[in-house]
């Protein structure tokens, strides 16, 4: 492969990269071998997020699956019908609502995360140990310049 001269060509390249993962669709969903459950996209995120992060307000919880404070909602009130996860109003605002997994929404976490890392050790594999680490210092460089960039996003906005 030829080296792109332009941040545009480098751009196709990475698009064209990422189809032909995508195709692999078995490898890049972390939950498929999970099929018995019926979850939708949003309602898998905030399972992830929360036995990532823990307890989580909703707005927060919100921004990390990407989606509205509504939508949500309704895919937490699907996790709390299905058993998985427990909201309850903050002591201090009670306007804030928070969530959190349950001991069954625990567990299910953990079978989420043991099929992921399974997944990420094929796929890891697949590189030798000089890629394998090239590829995580390159990760680990990219996720420190784009905290830094938000972090400076998020405080030139607050001071506008």
């Amino acid at each position: 492969m030829v080296a792109a001269s332009s941040i545009e060509e480098q751009v196709e390249e990475l698009v064209s990269v990422m189809h032909r993962l995508g195709r692999l669709g078995s490898l890049r969903d972390p939950v498929s071998s999970i099929a018995e459950l019926d979850l939708a996209p949003a309602q898998i995120h905030a399972l992830m997020w929360l036995g990532i992060e823990g307890e989580l307000a909703m707005g927060t919880l919100a921004q990390r699956i990407g989606a509205t404070l509504p939508a949500t909602t309704r895919a937490v009130d699907r996790l709390k019908s299905l058993g998985y996860v427990l909201r309850e109003r903050d002591h201090e605002d009670r306007r804030v609502v928070h969530a959190r997994l349950s001991a069954k929404g625990r567990r299910l976490h953990e079978q989420f995360d043991e099929s992921f890392r399974e997944k990420l050790t094929f796929v890891l594999a697949a590189l030798s140990d000089t890629d394998r680490g090239r590829l995580l210092e390159i990760l680990e460089r990219l996720a420190d310049n784009l905290s830094t960039w938000a972090e400076t996003h998020r405080t030139s906005e607050s001071t506008a």
